[in-house]
């Protein structure tokens, strides 16, 4: 907020000077005006809509022993803060053949929420040895209400609403996965 405010009076500054010298008139004062404020927030929406076209990275792959009805699923991976707050915001489609795992440093109970995501979602929290301690099925999409794991959790997986009903994924259930050592961070 305060940075946006020292670069409008920058501009004002600017356009003073620019007046005093006749190098501007007014109609051109207020086409300056109109594209410096357009710009400074367009790269907001076209990054967000990039991230809304772009496919999940095929960044680890998790598998389900003993479930019949799905052996894997390839994910992207957040491992990282920057990675860990952006998740799935802004997407607008995700298929049930593919998901983003959350990886944290330690095991605690974590929460979440569905701030800026447009697709409802399954959220798995895991323990530190990939056991399922909660399933919040069926998100509510753009909510900013508090999805909590109520137990210890290291890892956290969402995927497509519906998908743990779809493929009997329940609480209590052994779920493994393997991070891939290629992946590159952007």
């Amino acid at each position: 907020m305060v940075k946006k405010l020292i670069i409008n009076l920058f501009r004002l500054k600017l356009i003073r000077q620019m007046l005093k010298k006749k190098i501007l008139n007014y109609r051109n004062i207020v086409l300056f005006i109109f594209f410096a404020f357009f710009f400074t927030d367009y790269h907001k929406y076209t990054e967000n809509s990039q991230i809304a076209d772009k496919s999940l990275k095929k960044e680890g792959i998790i598998f389900f022993p003993g479930n019949k009805l799905l052996e894997k699923l390839f994910v992207e991976v957040a491992d990282e803060q920057k990675e860990r707050q952006k998740g799935l915001m802004w997407r607008k489609t995700i298929s049930f053949s593919e998901g983003i795992l959350f990886v944290f440093n330690r095991e605690r109970p974590l929460s979440f929420w569905m701030k800026n995501t447009y697709i409802s979602l399954d959220i798995i929290y895991l323990n530190k040895s990939g056991r399922v301690v909660r399933i919040i099925a069926n998100t509510t999409p753009l909510s900013e209400q508090t999805l909590k794991s109520e137990w210890p959790a290291k890892y956290a997986l969402e995927v497509k609403g519906g998908f743990c009903q779809k493929f009997g994924i329940s609480e209590g259930d052994l779920i493994n996965f393997q991070i891939f050592e290629s992946r590159t961070k952007i």
